[in-house]
């Protein structure tokens, strides 16, 4: 992995904004490229309307239009963070709503529900709330763990990261790790699952108190509204190459359901997002919907 060139002192990072017109569909390894069955090996990049990647417009104090921006591949890692209602999950389960192969929905705080199309998807879906009993032939799973024990969250990813090449979506860091703790498999997932082909979107309310890995070193990191408290900005602005008074800023900036995104690379800028389309909302809501 590329180290990301830090920021001069003195000189502030570039935020670049993206248009909403800058939608592009998901696809798998292409246009046209087929859907494929549940826990077969996706190579390629994926795309999505709900990210726009492209057509930047000038910021004040920029000089030049922002460049494409790097795909979200289906063994990288993602996470989002922001107070509740800001966006954060939705985002998320916009990416694993469109992934092709077989996923699996982590529902910590027991929050949604599958729709429609993930409930009369010919390739099979199941609810469970233990690991054992776990039908892993389904496309989609729909996990609600009964308890918080490192065991339990153990078990399911081992058997996750045994069967490789899926989308895993854990709704809430915190409870399967803390900021000292997280499970060995939890954390052999999320340190080497790109050689499983494993895309891992995670996310959480409050920062400081998950373990840092998750946000440190996803390649992908959203950063939506915080409550604006100083250890949780401090916590993030360090990966962002900002000081928190700079990130408290940017996002204080934001509209609703906006969000910041910064992939990790050399010279990547962090890129002003706008709030997922209606649309894709909706489209979203037709696999997952979230009812607490």
């Amino acid at each position: 992995m590329s180290a990301r060139r830090r920021t001069p002192p003195g000189e502030p990072r570039r935020l670049q904004e993206l248009s909403e017109s800058s939608a592009r569909g998901l696809k798998n390894g292409g246009d046209g490229a087929p859907e494929q069955a549940p826990g077969a090996d996706h190579g390629g990049r994926l795309e999505h309307p709900g990210l726009p990647a492209d057509d930047g417009e000038r910021v004040e104090g920029t000089l030049d239009a922002p460049p494409p921006a790097p795909p979200i591949r289906p063994s990288d890692r993602c996470c989002a963070v922001g107070m509740t209602g800001s966006g954060k999950s939705m985002l998320l389960a916009h990416l694993w709503s469109i992934y092709p192969g077989q996923r699996v929905l982590v529902d910590v705080t027991d929050a949604c529900e599958l729709g429609p199309a993930a409930l009369t998807d010919e390739r099979g879906h199941q609810v469970a709330e233990k690991v054992r009993d776990i039908d892993w032939r389904a496309r989609t799973i729909h996990f609600i763990p009964r308890g918080q024990s490192d065991a339990l969250y153990d078990d399911l990813y081992a058997a996750i990261f045994d069967r490789g090449s899926m989308c895993v979506l854990l709704d809430e860091s915190q409870g399967p790790t803390s900021a000292s703790r997280w499970p060995r498999w939890l954390r052999t997932t999320i340190t080497q699952g790109r050689k499983r082909n494993i895309l891992h979107l995670a996310a959480t309310q409050e920062p400081m108190n998950v373990v840092p890995v998750i946000y440190s070193q996803a390649e992908h990191l959203f950063v939506f509204r915080l409550t604006g408290r100083q250890d949780e900005l401090a916590r993030l602005a360090p990966r962002l190459g900002l000081t928190w008074r700079d990130l408290a800023s940017e996002l204080e900036q934001l509209q609703p359901f906006a969000y910041l995104r910064h992939t990790i690379g050399p010279d990547e800028p962090i890129r002003r997002m706008p709030p997922l389309p209606a649309d894709v909302v909706a489209e979203t809501e037709r696999h997952v919907r979230f009812v607490a």
